[in-house]
This record gives C-alpha cells, sequence and structure tokens, in this order.
C-alpha cells in the first residue's frame, strides 16, 4: 500500500526541479510514489520530469499541451494519486531532510491517523540564511499531538500554503476539496480544509525547505494580478455560507485578523501593486476583512 503521493506541480522550473525530485526519491522506510505535472513548461522542465520517471518508477508525469496553473494541475494530479496521505511540493522547493516522510509516517500513526497533518517548514534565503518557520507562534508547541475544538481557531492564523500539511486522501475526497485557478489558489485550499478536517495533528517536525525570496516567485512579481486574491477570499466565504457547521465566532475572528495582516503586506511591505490599483486594493482590503469577521482580533505574528 502507498502511504504518500507527493504531487508536486512544474512550470518554467528547470533549475530547481531536478533538485526537487531528488529529494523525495531519496526519501527512506516509507512507500511513496510521486506525481509531477508539467505544466507546459516553455523551459526543459519537461525533459528533466521524464529522466526522473525513466530512472524511478514511483515517478509519474503528466504533461499539458497548455498551462492550466498550479491549482489544475494539482487537481489532476490528486485525480491519479494512489496514496493513503497527499503531500505537495512545490517544484522549487525540497525537503528538508531524507527521513521527512517516514518521520511523518510516524506521526500520523502516533496520533491516529487524522484528517490533517500539519508541520513546520525551513525558510531558505538566496543569501544562505535560514529560518525555522514554527508552528508555536500560533498553536501551543508539543508534538505529535492531536489538536483540540479550543484551538481551532488560532490555527487559522498558521501558513496557508498548502505544502506543510499531509491531507488524508479520503477526507480530500469526502469534503470535495479542489484548488481553484488563480494567484493565491492555496488559500481557497488550506482554509477549508482546516475548518473542516474532523482530527488535526501538529508535528514539530521541520518537512520542506522553502526556497524565499526567488525573483520569479508570483507573490513578488509586481502586477495586477495579486487582486485575484480578493477571487480566493469570495470562494472562502461561499465555502463558509455552504458548511454553517465548520463556522464560528472564533473561527472568523482569526480569519479576518490574519487576512488583514497577509493584504496588507501585499501594499505596506512588498509593494507588489501598481500604484493606479493601491486604492481599490485597500479598499476591498477594508471590505473582505469586515465581511469575513469586522475588524476585531489578533493573530500572533
Amino acid at each position: 500500500m502507498i502511504r504518500f503521493s507527493v504531487v508536486v506541480p512544474v512550470r518554467s522550473a528547470g533549475e530547481f526541479v531536478d533538485e526537487c525530485l531528488r529529494s523525495i526519491r531519496r526519501q527512506a522506510g516509507v512507500p511513496l510514489e510521486i506525481i509531477a505535472v508539467d505544466d507546459a513548461s516553455p523551459d526543459h522542465s519537461g525533459p528533466i520530469l521524464d529522466r526522473h520517471a525513466v530512472e524511478d518508477p514511483r515517478v509519474t508525469v503528466l504533461h499539458l499541451s497548455r498551462s492550466q496553473g498550479v491549482g489544475p494541475a494539482r487537481n489532476l494530479a490528486i485525480a491519479q494519486a494512489r496514496g493513503e496521505y497527499l503531500v505537495f511540493l512545490d517544484a522549487d522547493d525540497a525537503f528538508r531532510d531524507d527521513d521527512v516522510l517516514a518521520g511523518l509516517d510516524a506521526d500520523l500513526a502516533a496520533t491516529g491517523d487524522p484528517d490533517l497533518l500539519l508541520f513546520h517548514y525551513e525558510e531558505r534565503r538566496p543569501c544562505g540564511l535560514t529560518r525555522h518557520m514554527r508552528l508555536g507562534r500560533v498553536i501551543a508547541p508539543g508534538g505529535p499531538r492531536r489538536v483540540s475544538r479550543a484551538e481551532r481557531p488560532e490555527v487559522l492564523c498558521s501558513s496557508w500554503v498548502c505544502w506543510n500539511k499531509a491531507y488524508r486522501r479520503d477526507f480530500v475526497a469526502a469534503a470535495d476539496l479542489t484548488f481553484p485557478p488563480g494567484y493565491y489558489e492555496d488559500f481557497a485550499w488550506s482554509i477549508p480544509a482546516l475548518l473542516a478536517a474532523g482530527r488535526m495533528a501538529v508535528s514539530e517536525r521541520i518537512g520542506v525547505r522553502y526556497r524565499r525570496c526567488r525573483t520569479t516567485s508570483v507573490s513578488r512579481l509586481p502586477g495586477p494580478r495579486h487582486l485575484e486574491v480578493f477571487d480566493q477570499f469570495e470562494r472562502i466565504l461561499a465555502y463558509l455560507a455552504a458548511h454553517p457547521e465548520h463556522d464560528s465566532a472564533g473561527a472568523r475572528r482569526a480569519l479576518a485578523a490574519s487576512t488583514r495582516t497577509f493584504l496588507r503586506s501585499r501594499t505596506d511591505r512588498l509593494r507588489v501593486l501598481p500604484p493606479d490599483l493601491l486604492g481599490e486594493f485597500r479598499r476591498r482590503t477594508a471590505e473582505v476583512t469586515a465581511r469575513i469577521g469586522g475588524l476585531e482580533g489578533t493573530c500572533p505574528r
């Protein structure tokens, strides 16, 4: 039985994807499969993926004839996955150590195979500096351990990326989770997943080495497409409306606070919006934050 399906969407990542796939193939002590989706890469990423598939039968490569975006690419891989758990890895990142998946396997077993397991990651900057991004800033440390219902709102203040979590594939199917198109696609996946998970656990394990400050990262390239973040928040609001059983005042306060902090970072710190769109972005930030849960409440930073 395959324990983990590792999903890797790839586009224009020829400089990094070899390291990414090698970090997955080196994982020892646990049955896994690797599903890499070549999102019509214009560079040499596709041939690199094909070489790995020839070298390792655990690697499956899906080649798309036209680019669909990272969210739809992940959905295609999920549809083919056979593992008990889904783990996502971006093509410019890598697993930090060769025993990450074996460690996560042990953490999942120790916590009763929950629907969702959160773990730490490491930021690595081009200058070589690293920083460990730990969950302890939003939830009491310790683990692996189950997350109580009382702690759930704080979890919504954790990172909304999809790749610092392991998801039980049966849970993903039952909750009908899919990635949307557009920028910031992680948000409309991760937040519903955190809300819907019946059993959630945390691990102190550092899983992923995240390559921060890559100049071609969409989160740092200035342009009007950053307005697409509001499409993702509309999807989150629609999810809350459709699933009142997962809604609560505490969750909304935490979500609103974290939303406000993130959106302000786009304009106040990263300044990725063109000047003529700043007014619209700030107006929509205030509107969506109020619609989620008002202006009260804070998340640890």
